[in-house]
């Protein structure tokens, strides 16, 4: 896809959202808000934990590498001792291609499932941090919550700067429709384990 095209695709992408937005805004005022949720799973109490927990579970594997990694040295410092025609040598060299491959799978394996683990304790975090701002909106008559990142990070590439223009989803918004901070509050209030005391919201019509 060209420049242009991804600029005009990416263009018609806001204008949209922007028009949709905008009608909404121009007549609902406080019943619509904005909310920081990359903040508000940052800054969530079990967030260092769940990271501290992937950082373990990754110098676990590592270890194991390094470890496979040593009896690997061994077996070949055993290898260079052996004479080509020696039989022993052939059954080494092939036990030393074993241990690799079984070695490098480990690895790999622990690695992916130390981020699938960790993939779904942030699917759980994020699951209690839209049931606190669920809960805070209806509380307070807000219809209508959309995601806003105070701190965006700029673009590094063009395919980046294009994705991040149809990701956006608030081109502008006052800071008073801004609730990050009273739903922050609320949570480190809460504390303990991601998911304690949160039950997903009622729909909306069930009140």
């Amino acid at each position: 896809m060209s420049s242009i095209l991804r600029l005009r695709t990416a263009f018609l992408g806001l204008a949209l959202v922007a028009t949709l937005v905008g009608g909404r805004v121009a007549w609902a005022g406080p019943e619509v808000a904005v909310v920081d949720v990359t903040r508000l799973l940052n800054e969530h109490p079990e967030s260092k934990e769940l990271d501290k927990r992937l950082r373990r579970a990754q110098e676990d594997a590592q270890a194991n590498a390094d470890q496979q990694r040593e009896r690997m040295e061994a077996l070949k410092q055993e290898i260079q001792k052996l004479q080509a025609e020696d039989p022993e040598r052939v059954i080494k060299e092939r036990n030393l291609g074993v241990m690799q491959m079984n070695a490098e799978f480990s690895y790999k394996w622990a690695q992916q499932q130390a981020l699938r683990e960790y993939a779904a304790s942030l699917e759980t975090l994020y699951a209690s941090v839209v049931t606190q701002v669920s809960r805070y909106a209806r509380e307070n008559g807000i219809k209508v919550v959309l995601q806003r990142r105070a701190d965006e990070p700029k673009a590094t590439t063009p395919d980046d700067f294009f994705l991040r223009q149809r990701l956006r989803v608030v081109v502008f918004a006052d800071a008073s429709t801004d609730i990050t901070e009273p739903v922050l509050a609320r949570i480190k209030a809460l504390g303990a384990q991601p998911g304690s005391g949160d039950q997903p919201p009622p729909p909306a019509g069930g009140n």
